[in-house]
């Protein structure tokens, strides 16, 4: 039997107060080109990306080089670190 798992961690990627849900794809009954991370706001989905493997954790970043300081998730990946931004 296989198990599905989820990271889940809320992120203000607006910079305006307002927190957006973000999901990743930890265990998955379909193969590993299924696993996605997902941004929602309120119950809308805004955002899909696609991982090739498993996501482990999660955090978001400020790129102090730009302005606004707009957030950055980094997901950590197999041996790999994914950066994702302008959503």
């Amino acid at each position: 039997m296989q198990s599905i798992g989820q990271l889940m961690c809320l992120y203000d990627l607006s910079n305006s107060g307002d927190y957006n849900l973000i999901i990743a794809d930890v265990f998955s009954q379909q193969k590993v080109k299924a696993r996605k991370i997902k941004v929602f706001k309120g119950t809308n989905q805004v955002s899909e990306m696609q991982v090739d493997d498993k996501p482990v954790a999660m955090v978001t970043i400020f790129d102090t080089l730009t302005k606004p300081n707009l957030p950055v998730i980094a997901v950590a990946v197999g041996r790999s670190i994914v950066y994702f931004k302008d959503f």
